[in-house]
């Protein structure tokens, strides 16, 4: 990276980004560097294929990447990466095939929270709390075999916030999604951001990443096009609207 940062240091927000990712390349896409703050939710939107999804599963290790540097919370995932993921929660859009139709979501999250290492008195504490905040509180001894895509997207989003990482990852959380379901997502992660929560959202709406995200990045065909900022999402079309253009340096 250019800068040097003492890792995990979040006293000054504005000198410490929640991401940082330098000339970042992968057979999908070309290389291209992006800084998310703390606190903000960040877009990447495209159509399938533009390269949103593989740049989630790039920072969250599902894929190598052919070259660049990524930082979390000041921590480079090369030299840190035991810390560095533990500092991310992610909810990729495969999650809901691999939940499972058995048991219930407390059983789900207590079998994770046993994968994660997370002790059983850290479990019992953070499990109540997780529930309730993704609105699963009074379905925790349901079937999740009985669950809607919206219970489960919640489900999922649940284990990703179980060891309360800083950063979240969603790729296409609302895509399966009915209107009410999808308004409802949008106000629980609204409700994350106000708890302090950063949230990198890959979407192909560009309705759903101008009424959620700060900030937007357009990719198209495996390039980042073009970055816009709230005030300028509403012409999401125009390339006048764009706050810079993208540099793949």
């Amino acid at each position: 990276m250019s800068r040097r940062r003492t890792p995990g240091n979040t006293s000054a927000k504005d000198a410490l980004p929640a991401l940082d990712i330098h000339l970042l390349c992968h057979q999908e896409i070309e290389p291209f560097s992006l800084t998310i703050k703390q606190g903000e939710i960040f877009g990447l939107v495209g159509p399938g294929g533009s390269g949103t999804s593989t740049i989630i599963d790039l920072l969250s290790g599902r894929k190598p990447p052919l070259d660049g540097a990524i930082s979390i919370m000041g921590y480079d995932v090369r030299r840190f990466e035991r810390r560095a993921r533990q500092l991310m929660g992610v909810v990729p859009h495969v999650d809901l095939n691999t939940l499972g139709e058995s048991g219930t979501p407390r059983e789900h999250l207590e079998f994770h929270a046993r994968l994660l290492g997370m002790s059983e008195r850290l479990a019992d504490k953070r499990l109540p709390r997780v529930l309730e905040t993704v609105g699963l509180a009074r379905y925790e001894h349901l079937q999740v075999s009985a669950f809607s895509f919206a219970l489960k997207q919640r489900l999922a989003l649940a284990r990703a916030l179980l060891p309360d990482p800083p950063l979240l990852l969603l790729d296409e959380p609302t895509r399966q999604a009915e209107a009410p379901e999808r308004a409802a997502f949008w106000e629980l992660l609204r409700a994350l951001r106000a708890q302090g929560k950063t949230i990198l959202l890959a979407t192909r709406d560009w309705e759903e990443a101008g009424t959620l995200c700060d900030r937007v990045a357009h990719l198209s065909g495996g390039r980042l096009q073009a970055i816009w900022e709230r005030a300028n999402q509403q012409d999401a079309a125009s390339t006048t609207s764009c706050r810079q253009e993208a540099s793949p340096t």
